[in-house]
């Protein structure tokens, strides 16, 4: 499954706008990853519900600043370490 944003990123701002590829983890496994890498949970947001068993595209942003934490998605299991980075928004 893969989600279509209603927009595009304008390339400027203070968040980073990208998509986790994952199969077999929800949401919230990915936002654990964030979090172990810095990142406040608050400051992370979550595009939609995905399914679990399914290779899906999560949309995530978090702040600039933190754009590092998105590294550690790689380490999560079931990630598959695929993931596109889409421009700064």
């Amino acid at each position: 499954m893969i989600e279509v944003s209603l927009y595009e990123p304008k390339g400027s701002g203070g968040h980073l706008f990208f998509y986790a590829r994952k199969k077999g983890l929800i949401k919230r496994d990915l936002v654990r990853a964030l979090v172990y890498g810095g990142v406040c949970e608050r400051e992370i947001r979550v595009a939609g519900l995905k399914g679990k068993w399914v290779i899906t595209e999560q949309g995530l942003s978090i702040p600039n600043r933190k754009v590092g934490a998105v590294c550690l998605l790689a380490d999560v299991p079931g990630g598959r370490g695929a993931f596109g980075v889409s421009e700064k928004t």
